[in-house]
Formats: structure tokens, C-alpha cells, sequence
């Protein structure tokens, strides 16, 4: 019983920090760049995700936000090699997304926490 006791406020204590207390709404958990394609994400306000895309050159390159279902909540396609996007997350609940870029036959991620 202590050991689970023990366990539980370890554990509460790691992840009060992460979804509770005051602080910025979105975490950015992993950044991401390459030689060819540059792609960043950063908090411009506690409403609005700034990403920059750069160095593409696929007609059919898209970047989107992707809940832990698979669902896009945001899509658009990039129609110019170096584009910057503002994701809205004011109707966006608490949770775990995916800002994803789909460019020349790979994907890539980054993982953000909504709190």
C-alpha cells in the first residue's frame, strides 16, 4: 500500500507541472530541422501556433494539426517553398496534437500539448 501510495504522488507530482498551474497553453515537446526542409513551431500568443515551413518544393506538400485519433483539425496545402501558417487554438480542447508537414514523400512531426 505505501508503494502505491508512493507511486501515485511521484506521479502526480512529475505531471502537476505539465497540465496544471499557471504558465504558457501549448508545450512544444520535439523541434525538427534537415539540410533541405526547415520546420519550426512556435507560441505567438495563448490562442495562435506560428509554424514556418521552408526549403519545400512538392505541389503537393500540406501541414497540418492531428489530434491522437488521426482527425485534422486545421489542413492546408503549401504553395510557396518558404510559408508561414497561424494555427487558431482557441476551439481547440486540452489534449495531446500533431503539427504535421507531408513534403516530398516523407512525413514529419512535431508533438504539442494544449493545457
Amino acid at each position: 500500500m505505501k508503494k502505491m501510495i508512493l507511486t501515485v504522488g511521484l506521479l502526480t507530482a512529475t505531471l502537476t507541472p505539465l497540465f496544471g498551474g499557471e504558465g504558457k497553453k501549448t508545450v512544444i515537446i520535439e523541434a525538427e530541422s534537415s539540410e533541405k526542409v526547415e520546420f519550426t513551431v512556435a507560441q505567438q500568443t495563448d490562442s495562435t501556433l506560428d509554424v514556418h515551413v521552408s526549403g519545400v518544393h512538392d505541389e503537393m506538400a500540406s501541414i497540418s494539426l492531428v489530434n491522437t485519433r488521426g482527425t485534422a483539425l486545421y489542413y492546408e496545402f503549401i504553395t510557396q517553398p518558404n510559408s508561414d501558417f497561424s494555427i487558431l487554438l482557441n476551439e481547440v480542447p486540452k489534449g495531446t496534437y500533431f503539427v504535421k508537414l507531408h513534403t516530398n514523400g516523407e512525413i514529419r512531426m512535431k508533438t504539442i500539448l494544449v493545457n
